[in-house]
């Protein structure tokens, strides 16, 4: 999996281990690209949730659910609003 992170996040991404298999690679801009070797992806979208916009996956691309309905899902349940999502 490979994640960019804004120039804002770059610094706390960077200065902390999230998996054994961890590689960054700096860019000119100030982001950085984080590269993970995970078997499941489903914890790792949930985490990088959190980030918002400061976090683009770049790999792999393929997405199984539309993400109009996963932020559907997400603002469902913040609101405590029941979710079939």
């Amino acid at each position: 999996m490979k994640i960019r992170f804004s120039p804002w996040q770059a610094t706390y991404i960077h200065e902390r281990t999230w998996h054994p298999s961890q590689k960054i690679e700096a860019q000119p801009d100030g982001s950085i690209i984080l590269m993970l070797k995970v078997a499941d992806l489903g914890e790792v979208k949930r985490w990088l949730i959190g980030f918002g916009a400061e976090a683009k996956r770049l790999e792999p691309r393929k997405r199984k659910r539309n993400p109009r309905s996963l932020l559907w899902a997400v603002t469902s349940i913040a609101l405590g609003r029941p979710t079939c999502a």
